[in-house]
């Protein structure tokens, strides 16, 4: 039979759980993202390498990154995509073509 020591399972949990605590009170303190958060970590790290595009400006991108095969990474080259009229026109195409030809 295994014995457990509680008390000292359940201080473990309350000294980590003070450790984070301490950490999110930094305001620079960014907390990991899981994996199945993919869309918070673009955001972030979209945010995090410009400040002059808006949110929706990242939504459109993000909308673009996660249509096309590959990483849904952020990467400084997404900042290229939709970037002109010509090339956001030519990509919409290519993301409306792909999407039928996934449904059909």
């Amino acid at each position: 039979m295994i014995h457990l020591n509680l008390s000292s399972l359940n201080k473990e949990y309350v000294d980590e759980w003070q450790r984070e605590h301490q950490k999110r009170k930094n305001k620079s303190y960014k907390p990991d993202i899981m994996k199945s958060c993919e869309y918070n970590q673009y955001i972030r790290d979209f945010f995090a390498n410009n400040t002059v595009y808006s949110l929706k400006d990242a939504l459109k991108r993000w909308k673009y990154k996660k249509s096309i095969a590959g990483s849904n990474k952020f990467s400084n080259d997404d900042l290229k995509i939709l970037k002109d009229d010509k090339l956001n026109y030519s990509l919409q195409q290519e993301v409306t073509w792909k999407n039928r030809k996934k449904s059909g």
